[in-house]
């Protein structure tokens, strides 16, 4: 017999099946079933995309997206994952985003589908899913008509991370890629008035994502020592906090309590970017002007320095007056949130009650007048004569237009109106009259009959800027006034 044992290979043995870390509550998908629509993002964490899904009890197909892992996850990169399904699932609030179900084999999470799209707006092809492309776009344009928008937003950020802090949830990355924004509740909408009713009351909806860098009191411990720096300084850097990495600023321990206070400034830094839309970044310009920060080791360095100056990031003069008027309670909570003194940051509640007391400041001190004409007025109404004198003739001969039949068109006179404008409100109140009691009464009377006198002067079918008006006002005497144009 031989002395020597028989020869076995080691067996791997799991412990606990693929996805027993998931609650069985959260429905499962097959992700392989499911084909790519479109994709969002890919990148070394996995890949992003939409794709057409019907889910059990629904009678059709509905958008979601799709947030698959790569195969080879180590077992730091498997833990966020678990933990961010874990906090979705156990987060119910209309302002976070909704966790629909996950796929064990691969690992995957699907999401709910959020897009504003701008086609009430002028602009059918264009749809943007997070503030980090919403505000880009929205300069372009100089927020024409938004500014209330932003307003409504913030509140709706605020919101969202109220609930989480509620649950003992540190974000740990707030930057306006992870606010998701939809106006989907009345984009598809064609009933003017019901459109116009859900943008008063809902301009946008504003959702917050990405919790693979949260810290919770559930699912962590609730302190981290900051030798380890790794578990602090994580998130992206021009939105942390000072005490998150700056040498000598930095907590010797952070508990969750911490991480929270770091978010209301990493909720200050959103805020910035939401009055500077022009702004893609904080401390954008200040970097470009150094020149030389080429990595992130250097990006931290220089972002650093500036810190331990207890400099805030340049604001963009393109939106100083809005900052000074529409937007100066959201600048006042930005202020009150990017604070160096961390113990006297806003708290949110204090945050939400600032915008909600200067949102009725403005409405209280507003008295909207309706105008009884416009620039379209003219020849709203000449369309109209036209209509009825062919109706009345019945012929099939053209009806005869005069050439003066529509000498007061409004069409591209902004710049005129404008200057005229703001010259009968500068006039009035230099004599001393009690000019804003009638200021509709002005305004319509300008429109109206100021294109008559100037349509004869300029080109119809271009834009002027203010100082090209002005000119040509002053030349016709419209204007006799000297103003400075900056």
């Amino acid at each position: 017999m031989s002395v020597f044992r028989k020869f076995k290979l080691p067996q791997l043995i799991l412990r606990g099946s693929p996805g027993s870390e998931i609650a069985e509550e959260i429905p499962r998908f097959k992700c392989s079933d499911l084909p790519v629509k479109q994709r969002i993002g890919q990148g070394s964490f996995g890949d992003v995309y939409t794709t057409e899904y019907k889910s059990a009890g629904d009678t059709k197909c509905q958008t979601v997206v799709v947030k698959k892992m790569l195969q080879v996850l180590d077992q730091e990169e498997k833990k966020l994952f678990y933990k961010e399904i874990r906090l979705l699932n156990d987060l119910h609030h209309p302002n976070i985003m909704r966790l629909k179900g996950v796929s064990v084999q691969p690992l995957a999470m699907m999401l709910e589908y959020m897009y504003f799209n701008f086609k009430h707006f002028g602009h059918h092809d264009l749809r943007v899913h997070s503030l980090a492309d919403f505000l880009p776009r929205i300069n372009e344009f100089n927020c024409e008509g938004l500014f209330d928008l932003l307003n409504h937003a913030a509140k709706e950020i605020i919101h969202g991370l109220a609930h989480l802090h509620s649950k003992g949830i540190a974000h740990r990355d707030l930057k306006p890629a992870n606010v998701l924004i939809s106006n989907q509740h009345y984009c598809a909408l064609s009933d003017e008035y019901e459109i116009s009713r859900q943008f008063e009351s809902r301009p946008v909806a504003c959702k917050l994502t990405d919790f693979g860098e949260s810290r919770s009191l559930i699912v962590q411990t609730q302190s981290f020592v900051a030798s380890r720096t790794n578990n602090i300084d994580r998130g992206t850097v021009v939105y942390e906090a000072p005490e998150m990495f700056v040498k000598e600023m930095l907590l010797s321990r952070a508990s969750i309590a911490d991480f929270m206070v770091a978010d209301i400034w990493a909720l200050g830094m959103i805020f910035f970017l939401t009055i500077n839309p022009s702004v893609k970044y904080p401390y954008r310009s200040e970097i470009r002007s150094a020149g030389n920060v080429s990595s992130q080791d250097q990006l931290k360095i220089f972002i650093s320095s500036l810190l331990r100056q207890k400099k805030l990031p340049l604001a963009d003069e393109k939106y100083a007056v809005e900052r000074a008027t529409v937007w100066r309670g959201l600048e006042d909570v930005y202020k009150g949130c990017a604070n160096f003194d961390r113990h006297s940051r806003l708290s949110l509640e204090e945050a939400a009650t600032i915008l909600s007391r200067e949102n009725k400041r403005v409405s209280d001190d507003l008295d909207v007048m309706h105008l009884k004409v416009s620039q379209a007025t003219a020849v709203q109404q000449f369309d109209h004569r036209f209509a009825v004198q062919l109706k009345d003739n019945a012929t099939d001969e053209p009806a005869e237009q005069s050439e003066n039949a529509l000498d007061n068109e409004g069409t591209n006179a902004c710049a005129f109106l404008s200057v005229k404008i703001a010259d009968v409100i500068l006039s009035e109140v230099v004599t001393g009259i009690e000019f804003f009691v009638e200021l509709a009464e002005a305004i319509e009377d300008t429109i109206w009959h100021l294109p008559q006198t100037i349509n004869e002067h300029r080109d119809l079918h271009r834009m002027y800027d203010a100082l090209e008006a002005y000119g040509i006002l002053r030349e016709q005497k419209v204007v006799t006034s000297l103003y400075d144009f900056l």
